[in-house]
């Protein structure tokens, strides 16, 4: 009955969900690779797209429009070019997407006389298919096709490959669900055609999962065979239930015993050692538990943080005179709990983990595992595992996500909350920097940086007003940054419709000071952990400090060793017996103890980041310390 019932759910699944979720996910596909460039160019960040190839949108909009397009293109560097439009958007083309721009100008300097050659426009296109050398296949897969449109398809006539392809697809979905009861029928022949075991019927199952394994790797190697000849419908007698009928006749094996064996007693002999490795029914409990206790800690936090982060942004938002509205401030806060999540692994790992353990240490479960003669570290085997398995997910998985979602963050808090400050990005083609003024703002662009004296070399300057009008632009060979504004040496204005006027000396007003340009870069939490190291060389390269990015990949990899030792921490406050007493003013110790440590690796994080302690030192000296103190006091209570 129950075989029966999967058949028909197999039915549903082939004819109907599988073809529909296939296809949607296909569209999905193609629409992502069609779009590939518009994924890639966020708003309000200098975007290297491709090698000499910079773009930067202002804004865009919930229908795709763009505002405030500059693109950058250095490609040649000995003839760079940029094209700047007030408004666009992303198009396809038969070649790939572009980028369609409106009211704008072309900018390029002339190998001649160094003259900058201005070419307005009203539109103009940039092509970007080399985001995407990926050909879209307008064709639809058997994989995405209903039924009727397998058997009976208007373009199955196209090639004899196709046909083929597409009449296997069609007779492979209508026969697949019989295997269901097929195998249904293998298991019952195997398992209840011989005699009963005490000792479990091990043998007959492994038999069964081969005999099923064979079944299907056979109907699969017919279906491959059918789509390259022409006998497709081999694969529907094949796969029918009367054809396999044959396959759980198999003899039945009989012992020759129907008793057990009789036992007789072991003579006196030498000394018999028994396994005492926990075992794995045990130890996925022990690890199921503090899993539980781990996740619902973290949702519960997170709930609770959410909150009042929503309820902070709200306050932050209503204090300026453009209030965002309530969708903006929601979507802000959950941009930020991937951030606030990672955060709080450590704590719901340590509460986690005293929670588990104090129930299966009230329970007595903890009591007769003792008992049998499991060990202290043989029990926390298990979610010391689990714990440093959360800890690579965090760096290799979530963090990649999270610091994408972070950086979306921080530009619609520099939009909402804090206003267009400035804005920088390094890349290897340079330094590139946005500095609202009082009526507009500029974008500054330089080639190389002496740290030294924060001198800029091969500077331009693209000088705005009202939101995305072009004023003009300034070249200059070098800019040191002083007190509140750049100094321009031998720099040249070029102004729409005017002569280029040159200045021995220019100043710009900016507010970034020789100590905080730094941190204008992208914050290393912005950051994935796999292109921190790439970031740390770039940043290395054009002589600026990577201490601080490089702590925090450190603090990364470190993560998974410290997880392991706020479990085995957990374990010194929770596993104690209960009978003693004291059970609250032990688990309230516990997580004082946790906060201390996290207060105690902050103060190690800002030595590390004022370089005080090495970073490598400053990275894994917490979580060290929290692993020598953790086993020593287990050790000492297990050992005495």
């Amino acid at each position: 009955m129950l075989s029966t019932l999967v058949m028909l759910l197999g039915y549903l699944n082939t004819t109907y969900l599988m073809p529909t979720s296939f296809r949607e996910f296909k569209d999905l596909q193609r629409e992502f690779r069609s779009e590939l460039s518009s994924l890639f160019l966020q708003e309000g960040v200098f975007n290297p797209v491709v090698e000499g190839i910079t773009v930067f949108i202002r804004e865009r909009s919930k229908d795709g429009q763009l505002y405030g397009i500059i693109i950058h293109d250095e490609r040649k560097p000995e003839k760079p070019v940029t094209m700047m439009a007030e408004q666009g958007a992303i198009v396809s083309s038969d070649t790939g997407p572009r980028v369609l721009m409106v009211n704008g100008n072309r900018q390029e300097v002339r190998q001649d006389d160094g003259r900058l050659s201005l070419l307005y426009f009203d539109r103009y296109t940039f092509d970007l298919s080399a985001l995407n050398k990926t050909e879209i296949n307008l064709w639809r897969e058997p994989e995405e096709r209903f039924l009727h449109e397998l058997l009976f398809s208007s373009d199955q006539a196209e090639t004899i490959y196709n046909y083929r392809l597409l009449r296997m697809e069609g007779l492979y979905r209508l026969s697949s669900p019989l295997l269901y009861l097929a195998f249904t029928a293998i298991g019952l022949a195997l398992l209840l055609g011989g005699e009963f075991n005490r000792r479990g019927q091990f043998l007959r199952i492994l038999i069964a999962v081969c005999c099923v394994t064979v079944v299907q790797i056979t109907v699969l190697s017919i279906k491959n065979l059918g789509e390259k000849d022409s006998g497709a419908r081999i694969h529907y007698v094949s796969s029918s239930p009367a054809h396999r009928g044959c396959l759980p006749c198999y003899p039945h094996v009989r012992s020759t015993k129907r008793w057990p064996a009789k036992i007789t007693p072991q003579k006196h002999g030498p000394k018999r050692t028994y396994d005492m490795r926990l075992s794995r029914t045990f130890s996925s409990y022990v690890g199921r538990q503090f899993l539980l206790s781990f996740l619902a800690f973290t949702v519960g936090l997170l709930s609770i943080i959410m909150v009042f982060e929503t309820l902070e942004l709200f306050r932050r938002v209503s204090s300026r005179a453009e209030v965002a509205d309530s969708s903006t401030v929601i979507a802000m806060a959950l941009l930020k709990l991937p951030t606030v999540a990672e955060k709080l692994i450590p704590f719901s790992a340590l509460l986690g983990a005293m929670f588990a353990f104090w129930r299966l240490n009230r329970y007595n479960e903890f009591v007769v595992a003792r008992a049998a003669g499991v060990s202290i570290w043989q029990f926390l085997a298990p979610p010391v595992t689990i714990a440093i398995l959360i800890g690579l997910f965090k760096i290799a998985i979530f963090n990649p996500f999270s610091s994408a979602m972070l950086l979306k963050y921080e530009i619609l808090e520099a939009r909402h909350i804090r206003g267009k400050s400035s804005l920088a990005a390094l890349a290897n083609q340079g330094l590139w920097f946005r500095q609202s003024t009082g009526n507009g703002h500029y974008i500054l662009h330089a080639r190389s940086i002496s740290t030294r004296d924060v001198r800029l070399d091969s500077v331009i300057v693209f000088l705005m007003q009202d939101g995305d009008r072009f004023l003009g632009r300034i070249d200059a060979k070098s800019a040191t940054l002083e007190s509140g504004f750049w100094r321009l040496d031998n720099a040249v204005l070029t102004e729409p419709n005017k002569a280029p006027v040159r200045f021995d000396l220019r100043r710009l007003p900016t507010d970034l000071t020789s100590g905080n340009i730094n941190d204008s870069f992208a914050p290393p939490e912005t950051i994935s952990f796999w292109a921190l190291p790439g970031f740390i060389k770039v940043l290395e390269n054009a002589g600026f400090s990577g201490v601080r990015h490089m702590l925090h990949w450190h603090t990364h990899l470190a993560l998974p060793l410290m997880l392991a030792a706020v479990v085995i921490l957990a374990a010194t406050f929770s596993l104690r017996p209960i009978r003693r007493g004291g059970a609250a003013v032990l688990l309230v110790s516990g997580v004082g103890t946790g906060f201390l440590l996290y207060f105690l690796s902050d103060v190690v994080y800002a030595l590390g980041v004022s370089s005080k302690l090495p970073v490598a030192l400053a990275a894994w000296s917490p979580a060290l310390i929290t692993s020598f103190l953790a086993v020593a006091v287990l050790l000492h209570l297990e050992d005495g």
